[in-house]
């Protein structure tokens, strides 16, 4: 069951020490060893400025807020990395790498709605109320829903932008419902309500700590009350009030101490469904950490008093096993974090994830895996294994290096991250579609428990590479994007990435088309951008609409392509600086995970995404055709 961490509270009265305009805010000691860019050069550089480790930039780390960072090196995935840092330089370092910008202080307060305008009107359906946009996480929307048709997409033009000071990273797609667009920004600990005709905040919802995961929006058995449901850093799940933001409970998923849910949760008949994930994988770059423990797993959770009701861990618990080559406790088996949002399979009671790699030996038959759980009691009803053998965790390079690396097995990280979809083709034969980052798609039976029906390799594959965050199906076609970065180590001779989008056929597999991506870096764009030449695939999900399919790349430009003939009807390019109605000062970057919605006639896009060292940005972008002659 999960363990109790007092720590979340116990930073309550230390992030005061940290946030702009705490009232008591502490200054940097005098003395230089403290000061801020001194602990930065001691502790950080090396790797914030070594581009072949992927970490975040100093430019991003300036974008974040200092309640994330301060999360982040106390208790979350850099808590080993900075455990040797004292407490008054880490504060010192906090405090100079993400400032005190006293203009942006009051934002929120000054873009409050007027008293009329406050109350979210909840009756209207939602358009937008889960990351899969329905139980089968198939991305589609119709033209009704979305408020436009595929012939006004070549006309679509940007109407408005709206900024978030401290942020790095838009990682979390939106709920709409009627005029109210509810966002989650991870790195502000928020979640906003905002009225999509004036930009004004109608309410926000204030967390302890970092938030994660997308939102979902749905109404309470009892009652009717309409309520929504996130993770956060630390595996909390908090369920809020959608008209009010009153919290109504929350409840520590955590397994472990590097749990966290990255999946969204999402509901079915009385109970939430909470995926389990964990950043184990980077602790492990540490020689002293005790390789490896955690693992993921699915909870099920009462909807109503988020009581957990089962738990499904994907593999038995950690075990010592040898020591390591600086003597440091090994142990194992474990990873398979299940980072993907559960697809709900009411017909056949079963819910579908996919899962990672394993993080330590020995390696198991969960791991890069789909996993068939039951809904009622959590059990395992089949696995579909697609890669053995995959051990792998960020002491490894192509080369087996660090003395965590493990020395069994291949060092691959061929994840499924792209949640699993419930897919009908032409045919009317139903088939579960799951995309790897090895670079293939699965087509798996869904009625001979997961049994193989077609695969096809779309993209390289690697750590960065492949199928990322999600498919996109409709009319029998399903919409995948590849994310191979441009290059990768000069010791992978034989690499030919080949980022870009496909349309492939359900039934069958066949590539009915297929539209690769090139890096676009004239001197504006490589300025603005964190390694144009190699980042520029598309990682984040796909959405379909009318029949188009809408996309982003990890160089900040959006296309639009027919999703019957791959043909390109628009684009937009987000790497820049942008003018905001909130004021903020606003500028795109990275396009990942699920960052293109569309409801009341707008096509919302969020740019900025600071992880893996890509480009940050903080922005959410509307666009509406442009009224005809």
């Amino acid at each position: 069951m999960p363990r109790s961490r007092p720590v979340l509270s116990a930073l309550t009265g230390l992030l005061l020490l940290v946030l702009p305009g705490a009232a008591q805010a502490a200054e940097p000691p005098g003395d230089a060893s403290a000061s801020g860019p001194s602990v930065y050069k001691q502790y950080c550089a090396a790797c914030h400025e070594n581009p072949a480790l992927r970490a975040p930039t100093i430019e991003a780390l300036r974008q974040t807020s200092p309640e994330s960072l301060f999360y982040t090196l106390s208790v979350g995935r850099m808590q080993a990395q900075a455990k040797d840092i004292p407490p008054d330089q880490l504060l010192a370092l906090v405090d100079w790498l993400t400032g005190r910008n006293e203009a942006a202080e009051g934002w929120i307060a000054r873009a409050a709605c007027p008293a009329p305008l406050a109350p979210a009107d909840l009756d209207p359906p939602a358009t937008i109320a889960s990351w899969g946009l329905g139980p089968d996480n198939a991305r589609t929307l119709t033209a009704e829903a979305a408020g436009f048709t595929r012939a006004q997409v070549p006309d679509l033009e940007l109407v408005w932008a709206m900024g978030f000071p401290s942020t790095s990273q838009m990682r979390s797609q939106p709920v709409i419902v009627g005029k109210t667009l509810f966002l989650l920004i991870a790195e502000l600990s928020r979640v906003f309500a905002i009225d999509i005709d004036t930009g004004c905040l109608r309410w926000v919802h204030a967390s302890d700590a970092p938030l994660r995961t997308s939102l979902s929006y749905l109404t309470l058995p009892e009652g009717g009350r309409k309520v929504l449901v996130f993770g956060d850093s630390g595996a909390r799940v908090h369920m809020i009030d959608a008209l009010t933001a009153e919290r109504i409970w929350m409840t520590d998923t955590a397994l472990f101490d590097e749990s966290m849910v990255t999946g969204s949760p999402v509901a079915h008949e009385g109970r939430l469904y909470v995926p389990v994930s964990s950043y184990e994988i980077s602790k492990a770059q540490n020689p002293q950490h005790e390789c490896c423990r955690s693992h993921g797993a699915v909870h099920a959770l009462d909807l109503s008093t988020g009581e957990i009701l089962w738990t499904t861990p994907m593999m038995r618990p950690a075990e010592k096993t040898r020591l390591s080559s600086v003597g440091t406790q090994l142990w194992g088996p474990s990873g398979a974090p299940v980072w993907t949002t559960p697809a709900i399979d009411a017909r056949r009671g079963l819910l579908y994830v996919g899962t990672g790699e394993n993080t330590s030996a020995p390696a198991t038959d969960t791991s890069d895996a789909i996993v068939a759980l039951d809904l009622e009691t959590g059990a395992v009803r089949w696995v579909f294994q697609a890669t053995e053998q995959d051990l792998y965790n960020n002491a490894c390079g192509f080369r087996r290096s660090g003395p965590n690396c493990p020395d069994e097995g291949e060092q691959l990280d061929f994840d499924f991250g792209a949640s699993v979809v419930i897919a009908r083709g032409a045919s009317g034969r139903e088939v579960l579609l799951a995309g790897q980052k090895s670079g293939t798609l699965w087509a798996l039976d869904p009625d001979r428990e997961g049994a193989l029906l077609w695969q096809v390799t779309l993209g390289q594959g690697s750590p960065l590479g492949g199928i990322h965050w999600g498919l996109a199906a409709d009319a029998g076609r399903v919409m995948v994007p590849v994310n191979d970065p441009g290059t990768w180590s000069e010791e992978r001779s034989a690499y030919r990435p080949g980022p870009g989008l496909h349309g492939v056929d359900i039934d069958t597999g066949t590539v009915l088309w297929s539209r690769l991506v090139a890096p676009h870096c004239p001197p504006e764009r490589e300025a603005h951008l964190r390694r144009c030449g190699s980042y520029f695939g598309m990682s984040g999900s796909a959405i379909l609409i009318d029949g188009v399919v809408f996309n982003g790349t990890l160089d900040g430009r959006v296309f639009a392509h027919d999703a019957a003939s791959g043909e390109a009807l628009w684009s937009f390019d987000t790497a820049r600086d942008f003018d905001t109605r909130n004021g903020v000062p606003a500028r795109g970057g990275a396009i990942d995970n699920a960052a293109i919605v569309a409801a009341g006639g707008l096509l919302f896009v969020q740019s900025g995404y600071s992880m893996h060292g890509q480009s940050p940005g903080n922005v959410l972008l509307a666009f509406r055709p442009a009224p005809g002659p």
